[in-house]
């Protein structure tokens, strides 16, 4: 399709008007929170009042300026609807369309089926440690995620650099679902209103959120745990008007640090990221590793990504799924112990891993609390 041609519409006649109206209309789109879609290469993009206005209709006649800012009343709202016409009744749908369409896993050559269960075998091994549970699971909030359906639970990966946390949603992103449904970003969004982006996103992974105190943690989890269960969200950017719509998004937190200050336990779902895959410089496990990941990260095309949304969308079961109901792994553990109040902490090392019963005075008790502490470099409690 092509571009809107101001030159077209500024060198027709006046008798052709209802033609350069037909022409206006097919490219610009009043919204009814006061910006304007604008149809450009082939998709709608919003646009503010006054840079419609400076940019373009100030550049046309005034007939069509009055035509399209007085006249029409074809408003619409904007909306994020997988499956539905981008305009249909007062509607302007902005949901980008999935890359690929759907048919039979099994129409697809054995050599790509294969790559296809070479890039499972990854997600089991290295982001579940092979365990069989959390892997179902991972694959069903994936399949869930790509039936255009909003998963309520958070993804949380943490590792060391190098074991491959962030190459699915780099190979989902890019192969699967395509670019114009998933974001890739920083905390921005969880930080400030700016939050535009996340509009009409499938997958959005937060790659490397720094560490923040627990004071800034806890303002950042309430947002982001809100954003899990909320079906709406007001979306708003630096001199735009905000607009409600659909929140479709799915979430992801990749980091290399301990991000997670507080673990509600129906939120977050933490996986075992496994090392045993990481490639170490002079290790005897190099060769065969790199092997590893030459097999995974050929895998990254266009062919390989259709045959895994076919297989998710076929293959995998997710009737009665609920998001929030997911195995307890033992990054989960960790968390939730890392957590402990200081006292719950020196009480559970001390005695009931031990399984010794505390027999000493009050005053030996707070003394050996206080050396724990110490030694977690933890702020003791007083006494009482």
């Amino acid at each position: 399709m092509k571009n809107f041609n101001l030159k077209k519409v500024q060198d027709l006649k006046p008798s052709e008007e209802s033609k350069a109206q037909a022409y206006v209309s097919k490219y610009f789109i009043p919204i009814s929170n006061g910006m304007h879609g604008f149809l450009n290469n082939g998709k709608y993009e919003l646009i503010d009042h006054n840079t419609i206005k400076r940019t373009y209709f100030d550049r046309m006649p005034k007939s069509l300026s009055d035509y399209y800012f007085k006249q029409n009343v074809d408003i619409r709202t904007i909306e994020y609807e997988f499956g539905k016409p981008t305009l249909h009744d007062d509607k302007l749908n902005l949901c980008p369309r999935m890359k690929h369409e759907i048919k039979s896993f099994d129409s697809f050559l054995p050599a790509i089926q294969e790559k296809v269960h070479v890039m499972l075998n990854y997600i089991n091994e290295v982001l579940c440690s092979s365990n069989t549970h959390h892997y179902i699971y991972l694959l069903k909030w994936i399949a869930n995620m790509v039936h255009g359906n909003k998963n309520d639970s958070i993804l949380y990966l943490r590792s060391k650099q190098g074991y491959g946390k962030s190459t699915l949603f780099e190979f989902i992103s890019t192969y699967v679902i395509g670019d114009d449904l998933s974001l890739m970003t920083g905390s921005e969004p969880l930080l400030s209103k700016n939050n535009a982006i996340l509009a009409g996103k499938l997958l959005v992974y937060f790659e490397e959120l720094e560490t923040f105190t627990t004071a800034q943690w806890m303002g950042v989890s309430s947002r982001l745990k809100k954003m899990a269960t909320s079906t709406k969200m007001v979306y708003e950017n630096k001199y735009e008007k905000p607009y409600d719509a659909k929140n479709m998004n799915n979430y992801a937190i990749l980091s290399n640090n301990d991000a997670i200050k507080d673990d509600d336990g129906r939120r977050y779902f933490i996986l075992d990221v496994s090392g045993h895959r990481e490639i170490i410089i002079g290790s005897k496990t190099e060769i065969d590793n790199t092997k590893f990941w030459d097999s995974v990260y050929s895998c990254f095309n266009d062919e390989v990504g259709h045959a895994f949304y076919c297989y998710v969308m076929e293959v995998v079961d997710i009737k009665g799924f609920k998001p929030q109901n997911f195995p307890i792994t033992n990054s989960k553990i960790n968390s939730f112990a890392k957590r402990l109040e200081p006292h719950e902490n020196f009480i559970k090392h001390n005695y009931i891993l031990q399984k010794l019963s505390i027999t000493c005075s009050v005053q030996e008790l707070y003394d050996e609390f206080v050396l724990f502490c110490k030694n977690e470099q933890r702020t003791p409690f007083k006494k009482i």
